[in-house]
């Protein structure tokens, strides 16, 4: 956030913390941030999404063509895992 306040006012920078390790992984769960999303976001596109951990990365995958169609994603801080195909 620091690195691109030189670029982007902090006031065009959103982030949004999903919690997913205090929170169990369940379908009610999911829905209830996809619904939060596309609430949110439903006026406002993103220019990218920057992804930095497996769930977030794992949720875009899932529901980013529903939630922010069209938008690119970047992805970092995710584990190796050779059984998913990013």
């Amino acid at each position: 956030q620091q690195v691109l306040s030189s670029e982007i006012s902090d006031e065009d920078i959103y982030i949004e913390f999903m919690d997913s390790r205090r929170f169990n992984d369940t379908p009610s769960h999911r829905q209830a941030l996809v619904n939060l999303y596309q609430d949110k976001y439903s006026q406002l596109k993103p220019n990218i999404i920057i992804s930095t951990d497996d769930f977030a990365l794992d949720f875009l995958i899932q529901y980013r063509d529903e939630i922010f169609p069209g938008i690119p994603v970047v992805y970092n801080g995710i584990h190796s895992d050779p059984s998913k195909k990013y």
